[in-house]
């Protein structure tokens, strides 16, 4: 199940965006120091992170009103974990949104 990752976790996270993305270490860093721990859920395996994903608060303007709104960016799994009937990050991720006054559309 997603949670929201721990500050312990960041090395972990940065592991995880090199390894399935291609991301040099240093681009995973300033990634990571850019966006922050708190923006990430993660999936645990264990001590190890078997899954990550970032969560971007944005807003939208819909008739001159500002909508809060998500996006669901850079879902790196290890590959030793794909094929495994995790939950999906979306519903995850979907569910902790309304938690904080995001609407479902």
């Amino acid at each position: 199940m997603f949670e929201q990752a721990k500050s312990c976790d960041a090395s972990m996270i940065e592991a995880l965006l090199q390894m399935v993305f291609g991301f040099s270490a240093d681009r995973s860093t300033e990634y990571l120091a850019h966006m922050g721990t708190e923006a990430f859920s993660v999936v645990r395996n264990g001590s190890r992170l078997a899954a990550c994903a970032a969560l971007l608060e944005t807003r939208q303007r819909f008739g001159g009103n500002w909508i809060p709104a998500a996006n669901i960016a850079h879902v790196a799994i290890a590959p030793e974990a794909r094929a495994q009937g995790s939950p999906s990050c979306s519903s995850t991720h979907s569910a902790g949104l309304r938690n904080r006054g995001v609407p479902r559309w």
